[in-house]
């Protein structure tokens, strides 16, 4: 009987593992599905100081692809599914989108122009993934991507209003100028340490200071909180 017993299990078991090894090699059949896997992209001609008005710089917005490896390009189905709200932003997708040959990930480029009014309007344009003959839109939530426009820089996530309001004063558009002259990047400054008695902290602050009182910077005279005045990196200070 335990001959028996033992027969059926082991016949079992072989049937099992023929079962999951031809799981395992079945192809992929369908088409591919691809998304964006950023949600949000923050652009501004500030970190390109070289692309002059009216000049035009092209953006990345990086694509995801569920799919087979395949040896010759494939396109992608994009649409704009909401346009700039000022008429004045131009932008062009650069057709066709592509996933390259041997590519799960890629790129969609868009060609935007530096306009004047980017310098005191925010704009968003917005891009989603439809289906065509090759890919299908993947995951539901990751299937637009929203290309944010302006000229100005964006507020990094570690300068908040609290904490770092209190180490080196209120963010302004022409202290993170002053930051990226001085570090090249919107890096932290704590460089994974607390504000408090943090000697990385403290150099910084002098650095840009210190940038700041060498090339006589200072804000235009009608600015609204310090006309004139240079900026200033400490407490709660503009």
């Amino acid at each position: 009987m335990k001959k028996i017993l033992f027969t059926i299990l082991a016949a079992g078991i072989l049937a099992c593992v023929a079962s999951c090894q031809q799981d395992e090699i079945d192809p992929w059949t369908g088409k591919g599905y691809v998304w964006f896997p950023d949600g949000n992209i923050d652009f501004t001609f500030k970190k390109h100081a070289d692309v002059p008005e009216g000049g035009s710089w092209l953006v990345p917005i990086p694509l995801t692809a569920a799919t087979t490896v395949e040896a010759f390009d494939r396109e992608v189905g994009i649409e704009v599914s909401r346009q700039a709200s000022d008429s004045r932003t131009r932008f062009e997708v650069q057709n066709p989108v592509l996933f390259h040959a041997g590519h799960i990930t890629d790129t969609l480029w868009v060609k935007v122009y530096n306009d004047g009014h980017l310098d005191t309007v925010h704009d968003t344009i917005q891009f989603k993934v439809v289906s065509n003959a090759n890919f299908d839109p993947g995951l539901a939530d990751k299937r637009t991507v929203n290309l944010c426009l302006y000229n100005g820089y964006a507020r990094p996530d570690w300068w908040d209003d609290s904490s770092a309001t209190r180490y080196i004063g209120y963010f302004t558009q022409l202290k993170m100028e002053v930051y990226w002259a001085v570090f090249g990047n919107d890096d932290d400054p704590r460089q994974g340490g607390n504000w408090y008695s943090n000697i990385a902290v403290t150099y910084a602050v002098q650095l840009l200071n210190d940038y700041v009182e060498e090339h006589d910077i200072r804000y235009p005279a009608d600015d609204p909180n310090v006309p004139g005045q240079r900026p200033y990196f400490g407490l709660s200070s503009y």
